[in-house]
């Protein structure tokens, strides 16, 4: 049992992903977070068209990554979970312009990691719909949507993330270099 105990240690110790600075546990890769983002700006398409809301005209990611070196010598941008201890002066800017996803037939179901994103958009969408709504309508020209979000931990041994708005009821304490912008712009239908 004694070599089998080690053969499987040295096993797990090579698979797991190895950061120069950062913990694995601390941070997500920014692939995991783009198609979180992607998968919610889908699903919002669909109930927005779905309810007749105002669309989705554009959609600005910005993204507060490090530039880590895993152990196998990769070099890969990842996301600092809230929280995280890290090197705050090594943060970098990713920024992603997105073009809307266009309408689907049929109701799109969001995983469980991407539901908060996506209320968020379609409220946004409700809420710019409200200027048109009787009593003394008026014309929507463009609205403009600001969520602020952090990537937290989820899952056992810090596997997984979810994504959480800012607001009073995050116990974590977050740090302005964790702090992730979806910037989203909606037009009248």
């Amino acid at each position: 049992m004694g070599k089998t105990s080690i053969a499987i240690l040295l096993c797990l110790a090579f698979a797991a992903p190895a950061w120069s600075t950062e913990p694995a546990a601390e941070v997500v890769a920014i692939e995991s977070v783009v198609k979180s983002v992607k998968q919610a700006l889908v699903v919002a398409q669909s109930e927005i068209d779905a309810e007749e809301l105002p669309t989705v005209k554009s959609a600005v990611l910005q993204l507060e990554t490090l530039y880590s070196t895993r152990g196998d010598g990769r070099k890969q941008l990842v996301i600092a979970k809230a929280g995280a201890a890290f090197d705050r002066a090594r943060a970098q800017k990713f920024v992603l312009d997105i073009k809307p996803p266009r309408a689907r037939g049929g109701p799109v179901s969001a995983r469980e990691l991407e539901e908060t994103l996506t209320q968020l958009i379609v409220t946004g969408a409700r809420s710019a719909a409200l200027v048109a709504a009787e009593p003394n309508s008026l014309s929507l020209t463009q609205a403009t949507a600001q969520w602020r979000f952090v990537v937290v931990g989820a899952g056992v041994g810090g596997l997984g993330f979810n994504i959480m708005p800012l607001s009073d009821a995050l116990e974590i304490a977050v740090d302005k270099a964790s702090v992730q912008i979806l910037t989203i712009g909606y037009e009248a239908r």
